[in-house]
């Protein structure tokens, strides 16, 4: 199977646990699954890694970020 395909089966099966338990499979937790294992077909080893990347570019986790530590200065 291509790694696409294999992504999207694992993205798909994360999907239909969640439907049908959405009290385990809320939707932040769902979310953060399917970012963990895009991140990993990308070759990022942890999320701290790759949203460390996203905090060095024009991105909107960027934007978010600043916005919250501007709120507390």
């Amino acid at each position: 199977m291509k790694k696409e395909l294999e992504i999207l089966d694992k993205i798909e099966t994360i999907r239909r646990k969640a439907k049908k338990d959405p009290e385990v499979f809320s939707t932040d937790f769902t979310i953060r699954v399917i970012e963990k294992i895009i991140s990993e077909a990308a070759g990022y080893k942890n999320r701290v890694e790759w949203t460390n990347e996203l905090k060095n570019c024009d991105s909107e986790y960027k934007k978010w970020i600043d916005n919250f530590q501007n709120m507390y200065e």
